[in-house]
């Protein structure tokens, strides 16, 4: 008769090897978070600061008889500010996870500056913003 197994033992070069494949596949989630985050911080300031510059040769006057009287200026000002900031949420989110799975916590921190500057340049609007 054959032996019977109670136990199946795995040898330690394939628990390496499997160790080895997951911390590949951590750096390799952290670098595609960071970019994407990355990527998301620039198209939100982009919005940002394109919406306004065209919300800046639109009429300011409030339009009659639509809505609650905002001017088209205004209107194109707060989608600009709505699609920008929430755009640097997702690019917070995004860094966020990258940072759960980075070994270098510095450099994945560098990816979170276009979100930062757009977040800074949502909340100071009404100081750059042409009038």
């Amino acid at each position: 008769m054959y032996p019977v197994r109670t136990q199946r033992s795995v040898p330690a070069d394939a628990l390496a090897l499997r160790e080895l494949a997951a911390q590949r596949q951590s750096h390799w989630l952290s670098v595609a978070f960071a970019w994407a985050g990355g990527l998301v911080g620039c198209l939100s300031v982009l919005i940002l600061v394109a919406g306004v510059n065209q919300a800046s040769t639109l009429p300011r006057a409030a339009r009659p008889g639509v809505g609650p009287g905002f001017s088209e200026s205004a209107t194109a000002t707060f989608g600009a500010m709505l699609f920008g900031g929430g755009f640097a949420c997702l690019a917070f989110v995004l860094v966020g996870l990258a940072l759960l799975h980075a070994r270098k916590r510095l450099r994945t921190l560098a990816f979170a500056v276009p979100a930062v500057v757009g977040a800074v340049l949502l909340v100071t609007v009404s100081h750059w913003a042409p009038r």
